[in-house]
């Protein structure tokens, strides 16, 4: 315990001691947190978009005055020339043209299906989306001061605010890049400065090393998080209906695995270069597969099978669900084995794969 304890007291003194490694501890961790959550919004605040009414009664004129004083949208054109509109989406001065039909106020009156046509620009998919459902949720709120209609109500995030979503997995990729990629730079950095050869003819026990070297980046991953959950909170505004302590519990066992994969990339890895290009390559993967950025269900079914391989996703469901939804330990059971499973399994490769040679 005595070695353990010397090793993790060797290892803050070299990271305090580098300025520059303190910069990528403490500072950049908050600075990304804090633009990309204002970046990576799919809200749009004011969806331009040109109106064609080729009924002109005062049904549709009530229709087209929801728009017109709605904030999502800007009016930028009134008028019933089809081809002239679509030049303006084409040209990107516009993001979507609604065509009222003829006879709309008759076809309603007698209860007839109604069919109002909705011309967007699909370049940018997520984006078009949105607008779509923008212009359908402006729709059916006018249609339902007609007539009764089915109410939504949403739960768990009541006013639809991205931030709110995007936050704690946001915080979850910067936990991720403090685990493997300082924990692989850590120890591939003995190798280049030549202190590894100097351990490797110590009597230091293969187990007490890399313990020495886990904890420091466990206790730095864990500081790192606190700071994100803070900002998450206090600027961000983001709920925290669950647990602390069960998010802490959480945290602790994703940092192991984690640091266990930087651990295993510092193993095959002969230089910090290699290590970085071995970390970004497992992180993207991991990014793009854990349904941070896109719902898994919406993945095809080879990607859901990945999925299920990729901490990432565990710990960002984990995130979203005591923030946002208050869930207890019951809900997530299944979550914490497999991160657990997971842990056990990534060290276990680690460790034997380090040799002291």
């Amino acid at each position: 315990m005595r070695t353990i304890l010397i090793i993790i007291k060797k290892e803050f003194r070299q990271i305090f001691r580098s300025r520059p490694m303190l910069m990528v501890i403490l500072a950049m961790p908050v600075i990304q947190l804090l633009i990309l959550s204002n970046a990576a919004d799919y809200e749009i605040k004011q969806l331009r978009l040109a109106i064609e009414d080729f009924d002109g009664t005062a049904t549709s004129a009530g229709l087209i005055d929801d728009f017109a004083h709605n904030d999502w949208f800007q009016l930028k054109i009134f008028d019933l020339d089809q081809q002239f509109d679509d030049e303006l989406l084409a040209k990107n001065k516009i993001e979507a043209i609604i065509a009222i039909p003829p006879d709309f106020e008759k076809d309603l009156m007698q209860k007839r299906p109604v069919d109002i046509q909705i011309r967007l620009n699909a370049v940018d998919g997520a984006t078009a989306e949105v607008a779509s459902s923008y212009v359908a949720g402006v729709i059916s709120n006018w249609a339902g001061n007609k007539k009764e209609l089915i109410r939504s109500r949403y739960l768990y995030n009541p006013e639809l605010n991205y931030k709110n979503f995007m936050v704690p997995g946001i915080l979850v990729m910067l936990v991720t890049v403090i685990g493997i990629i300082l924990t692989a730079l850590n120890i591939v950095r003995e190798k280049e400065t030549g202190t590894q050869e100097q351990i490797n003819v110590t009597p230091i026990r293969r187990h007490e090393y890399i313990l020495g070297k886990l904890i420091p980046m466990l206790i730095i991953g864990i500081v790192e998080f606190t700071i994100g959950l803070a900002i998450a909170l206090m600027v961000f505004h983001v709920p925290l209906l669950g647990s602390v302590l069960l998010l802490y519990l959480y945290l602790f066992f994703y940092l192991i695995v984690m640091c266990g994969i930087g651990l295993f990339i510092s193993t095959i890895a002969a230089s910090q270069q290699q290590a970085i290009f071995l970390a970004f390559f497992i992180m993207m993967i991991f990014l793009f597969l854990s349904g941070l950025f896109a719902p898994i269900e919406s993945m095809p079914d080879w990607a859901k099978v990945f999925t299920r391989f990729v901490p990432l996703s565990y710990f960002v469901r984990v995130m979203r669900s005591i923030m946002l939804k208050g869930s207890g330990f019951m809900e997530l059971q299944s979550e914490l084995l497999m991160l657990i499973i997971m842990g056990i399994v990534i060290q276990t490769i680690a460790v034997f794969n380090y040799r002291k040679r």
